[in-house]
């Protein structure tokens, strides 16, 4: 799992969703103090405002880009 909260600014995340081929991607707008828990296996991106400040948490630990970042192709967040 990991947790997402947006402490001030604004930050909009986009989780894909691999069970429900009808609406494969979800997105979610957070504010301040609003919260996203996302499950594993659970593809997503962030597109955050600068100056924003956003509090991340994990269950897993992070080892290095090429350990835990898998990429995945979304459309752009600019073209939405």
């Amino acid at each position: 799992w990991e947790l997402f909260t947006v402490v001030s600014g604004e930050a909009i995340f986009r989780v894909f969703n691999l069970e429900d081929p009808q609406q494969q991607v979800i997105e979610f707008t957070l504010t301040p103090w609003k919260t996203l828990l996302i499950p594993p296996k659970h593809p997503h991106e962030a597109k955050v405002k600068a100056g924003t400040i956003l509090v991340w948490a994990t269950e897993n630990k992070y080892i290095s880009p090429e350990e835990n970042d898998i990429l995945y192709p979304f459309p752009n967040l600019e073209q939405k």
